[in-house]
């Protein structure tokens, strides 16, 4: 049984989060067809333990379920496809637990799988939502998710001038957040990337003040020589395209 999983009863698999793994290419599923009767997976999500303060989102301590059709999960998320090739098979349907994840934005994932795109979302999610949907992009192995929601994410900082403040939550946290989502998932730099574009290009005090305070040394650096680059070259931009920030998607044969 490989490392992070577990069998709580035959059909219901536990997972655990499991190490970042790098993406390899994969023969891909057919696409989802649904024509024809469909297998369904529920799967019971339960809420982050530490990173989200749970007084200021009630929502986020709640266990939620999601019923979902598999041939979706199958196609577009290699993460799944492992694990739904160790569920033992039974005429029930199948069960899942995932721990320790941002209900939010799984609900956005779920929403993501039928639509292919974010811009559908009836309610538009602030950014440290949408940060959280890209590093369960990251964590279920699907780039072109992390795709749609940097494009959302880089919408957010030029609608609001670069500043990507929330008035509803505290700054200190709203930033020790961003920063550690990009600590944590952002494995080629594309996320962390983006904060340092956005530390070079915000005019708002505040913001830069917060984010100094909660960025890396190593981030602050690059911040700085890009800011001298940009005094020597007007070419050198600050808050580039979305497309700048996008993670490579691995070439998958159908």
């Amino acid at each position: 049984m490989p490392h992070g999983f577990s069998f709580d009863s035959p059909g219901n698999l536990s997972i655990a989060p499991p190490a970042r793994q790098p993406a390899v290419a994969l023969r891909l599923p057919a696409p989802p067809n649904l024509t024809n009767p469909q297998e369904i997976v529920t799967i019971k999500v339960k809420p982050e333990k530490d990173s989200t303060p749970t007084d200021l989102m009630p929502s986020q301590k709640m266990i939620k379920s999601y019923t979902i059709h598999k041939a979706f999960l199958l196609h577009y998320s290699p993460y799944f496809r492992v694990i739904l090739k160790l569920l033992p098979r039974s005429p029930k349907p199948m069960d899942l637990e995932i721990d320790n994840t941002h209900i939010t934005a799984f609900g956005i994932f779920v929403h993501w799988l039928y639509y292919q795109t974010l811009t559908s979302l009836e309610d538009v999610p602030n950014s440290f939502v949408l940060m959280k949907v890209w590093e369960l992009g990251g964590r279920f192995r699907v780039p072109a998710l992390q795709n749609s929601a940097m494009d959302s994410l880089h919408e957010y900082f030029v609608s609001n001038n670069n500043t990507m403040i929330n008035t509803s939550s505290p700054r200190g946290w709203y930033w020790e957040g961003f920063f550690g989502v990009a600590r944590r998932a952002d494995v080629d730099g594309a996320l962390m990337r983006l904060l340092r574009d956005v530390l070079v290009t915000t005019k708002n005090e505040d913001v830069s003040t917060a984010m100094i305070e909660h960025a890396d040394p190593y981030m602050i650096k690059g911040a700085f020589i890009r800011m001298k680059k940009r005094e020597i070259d007007s070419n050198v931009c600050g808050v580039g395209p979305a497309s700048d920030y996008y993670v490579s998607v691995p070439a998958l044969e159908n």
